[in-house]
This record gives C-alpha cells, structure tokens and sequence, in this order.
C-alpha cells in the first residue's frame, strides 16, 4: 500500500485536490443549518469525504483525525435519543483519541493544529445547542484552517473559510430570530 502512494504520490495528490473542492459545498451546510440533526448530517458526510481526500492529499494526521470524527459524528447524532449514545463517557473518549491521533501520523509540528481544532470541535458538537456548535466551531475550524493552508490543501482552504463564515452567518440570524422573537 506504501509503495502504491509513493509511485502514484502526484496522480492522487490532483486527484485529492480535485475531491476536495466538494468541501465547501457541504461545509456551508455544516453550520449554517438550523437544527442539530443537519449539522451533524452535514458534518458526516463532510467528514467521510474528508477521510478520503486528506489522505490523497498526504494529510495523514487530518484523515486519522477524520476517521475519528466520523465515529463522533454518529454517537453524537444519537445523543438523547439512544442509551449507548447518552452516556458521558463518551466525550472523554473523543477527547483521547483525537489526542492521540498525531502519535501514529506524526508530520511534524503541524500535526498539532488538525488536532487542537478537533479537541475543540469535540466540545462544538458534543452541545446540544446549534448557536454554541456554530460559535466554538469558529474556533475549531481556525485551527483546521492553518493546518490546510500549511499543507497546501485548496479545497480544505476554502472548506475552512466556508465553514468559518457559514458558523458567523448562522450565529447573526440566531440573534436576528432570537430579536424578532422578543418584540
């Protein structure tokens, strides 16, 4: 499997390059989404794509911490409604894999950015409330959104920026409807 990246290494680059420009599609969806459910819909599909691409694109670190996030994804979307889902020992199980995560993919110092983004992002869509996953997924996302610009990722860049805007455009029509309401 090794030996098939390294002699194909260009060809899935582009071909990495290419899939990831379906991110900021989906990545709008993510936090611009009115309710719970379709951001964590929204953020597993983005998620699995992401499994894929970054590791066309070499991002090791980030599709380990991806694969790790599809799991996440799916406990959460669950949460309340299912037992196995509700228990609170799940977000330190999030918590510690994503910690660990850069110990088996280590690239170097840039490894630390993908994986502080993701501790954070645990907390984003561990709450229950869209308004608080919009506002620390800003935080998140930052972080995602150096490690793609450090290695190079286009479609990660601009997924990123999408995300980032989408969570403050979502976050200003919270208040505008939150405002609307008290009058």
């Amino acid at each position: 499997m090794i030996a098939f990246y390294q002699e194909n290494r260009e060809i899935l680059y582009i071909i990495g390059q290419i899939m990831s420009l379906s991110g900021p599609v989906i990545g709008f969806f993510v936090f611009y989404s009115k309710t719970r459910k379709q951001i964590l819909t929204a953020k597993l599909s983005l998620d699995i794509m992401n499994v894929v691409q970054q590791a066309l694109v070499g991002m090791f670190t980030g599709s380990l911490i991806c694969c790790i996030m599809v799991f996440r994804e799916i406990v959460f979307y669950f949460r309340g409604q299912k037992k196995w889902a509700s228990h609170i020992l799940w977000l330190p199980v999030f918590l510690v894999l994503t910690m660990l995560a850069p110990a088996f993919t280590w690239e170097g110092p840039v490894s630390l950015l993908p994986t502080i983004g993701s501790v954070i992002s645990v907390f984003s869509f561990y709450s229950m409330k869209p308004s608080r996953t919009r506002f620390i997924g800003i935080f998140a996302h930052s972080f995602w959104l150096v490690y793609t610009i450090v290695r190079p990722n286009i479609g990660g860049i601009i997924a990123n920026v999408v995300q980032i805007s989408a969570a403050i455009a979502g976050l200003i029509r919270d208040r505008k409807e939150q405002l609307a309401e008290t009058k």
